[in-house]
């Protein structure tokens, strides 16, 4: 029998691996060719999935087309302790327990969801509000983006805020802008403010 200079003798440990799949080092991927192309097998045989969710809502996308739901139980617990143990500060544990239903009939649990599922979770950062300027006593406001809105009521007695291009009502209105009121300056003597200006003469 002729040996290996090299290693292990083929009739032991195998033929040499062909042309078609590339072992690369011992901390990356492998590498295969095939009939539509390379193919990236990860190293430890699992290829982890991708949820992605928006702060806040408890719907996740998931790969595949597959949609999750995460739900929140929570129940208490008063721990039994005694002697050298650590006990909670108050007595009372709360335990959060997360579970997942997917559309494709699958429960799973905090812990098996992601052994599965790579989370991403997006932030959506709230619009910052126009301002706008009222001065006390007038009827209209003065906002940074150039509009001017007079302020009314509907047949119901609701506020509302209305110019030549628009109409809205005042929940419509506070969602884009922000109203700031003007305390219009005042000079004069001190008595001029709290009414004894009579009182001095």
């Amino acid at each position: 029998m002729n040996a290996d200079l090299y290693g292990c003798p083929p009739d032991v440990c195998g033929p040499e691996p062909s042309s078609s799949s590339v072992r690369s080092s011992s901390s990356a991927p492998i590498v295969k060719s095939s009939s539509s192309g390379v193919e990236v097998v990860p190293l430890y045989g699992v290829l982890m999935e991708t949820c992605t969710k928006t702060e806040g809502d408890s719907t996740l996308a998931c790969s595949g087309g597959v949609t999750c739901v995460e739900s929140v139980t929570e129940k208490s617990q008063i721990p039994s302790c005694s002697g050298d143990q650590i006990c909670a500060k108050y007595g009372v544990v709360i335990i959060r327990d997360k579970t997942y239903k997917c559309s494709d009939g699958m429960v799973y649990n905090e812990a098996e969801f992601q052994a599965r599922y790579n989370v991403i979770t997006t932030v959506n950062k709230p619009e910052k509000k126009i301002p706008c300027y009222k001065d006390r006593g007038v009827d209209y406001v003065d906002c940074d983006d150039g509009m001017s809105f007079g302020i009314d009521t509907d047949e119901r007695g609701n506020k509302v805020y209305e110019n030549e291009y628009a109409r809205l009502s005042e929940k419509d209105f506070l969602n884009n802008y922000e109203i700031f009121e003007q305390q219009p300056a005042l000079y004069g003597p001190p008595c001029m403010f709290n009414g004894t200006c009579d009182e001095e003469k």
